[in-house]
């Protein structure tokens, strides 16, 4: 998997690297040769700012034609990072992407995926927030957990509001309207006050990492990984890969549903 840059032009695409050179193809010929593009909108610590261009790619096994190395002939001041780069709100474009339909579909499987599972956050004594997770019938806490600390409110926000957060906002982008300004301000809060992305998780049946299923938070190798417990168990495999997601899912879903 690699990092790209989505646009509805070549120019387009360029305004969303910082680097003076690149190759281009399109999305669908790399899903004809068996690939993926996601769009995966990544906050970069350098500008200070989220890049919604960004994507993720994976190519198939088959050939995909990709051009020569050739220079970004956009302005320095017009590309992610320069002052007048026109995106840092949100790159709402990308709707007409062909990307955005099979990417809603991935975000309505993982809702699927823990139907049934209800989170409410509420304050302990000591003011810290914490995750009250509802499973048929049976009400226990879901514990966020950096490595073998309890990991920090922002996490804990941001995990146990995604539940809800979600689904609200898959049911606005596919409606085709838009959040109020005070509901998107909060979810902005919680997208800013959780630990940086991307969130990888790495699930055990899969081939896993360190013989259990994990999240690995962004890639630093600084940042403690996140285990997710509820009760005395680790929580299913389905709800860590919703957490996992939600990380990319939810600014992606934001940029388009944002008044």
């Amino acid at each position: 998997m690699f990092s790209g840059s989505q646009g509805q032009s070549i120019d387009d695409a360029a305004q969303g690297l910082k680097h003076g050179q690149f190759r281009w193809t399109t999305a669908g010929q790399i899903r004809a040769a068996g690939g993926t593009v996601e769009p995966f909108p990544e906050f970069d610590p350098g500008v200070g700012m989220t890049n919604y261009q960004h994507v993720n790619v994976c190519l198939g096994g088959g050939v995909c034609e990709w051009s020569d190395l050739i220079p970004n002939l956009i302005g320095k001041a017009l590309r992610f990072g320069g002052k007048d780069y026109p995106f840092y709100e949100g790159y709402l474009q990308w709707g007409a992407l062909m990307t955005m339909e099979s990417y809603l579909d991935e975000i309505q499987a993982r809702l699927v995926g823990i139907r049934g599972i209800t989170a409410e956050v509420v304050s302990d004594p000591g003011g810290n927030a914490k995750i009250l997770a509802d499973a048929g019938g049976r009400r226990e806490e879901l514990r966020v957990m950096r490595d073998l600390q309890t990991a920090g409110n922002g996490d804990v926000l941001f995990v146990g509001h995604a539940f809800s957060d979600v689904e609200r906002l898959l049911e606005v982008v596919r409606s085709g309207t838009h959040l109020s300004v005070e509901d998107a301000a909060e979810i902005a809060i919680r997208i800013t006050t959780a630990s940086p992305g991307p969130w990888t998780a790495f699930i055990e049946s899969d081939g896993g990492q360190a013989g259990c299923d994990v999240i690995r938070v962004s890639e630093s190798d600084d940042e403690p990984d996140m285990y997710l417990w509820i009760g005395s168990d680790l929580a299913s495999s389905a709800i860590f890969r919703f957490a996992a997601a939600a990380r990319q899912d939810i600014p992606a879903l934001l940029a388009f549903a944002r008044p």
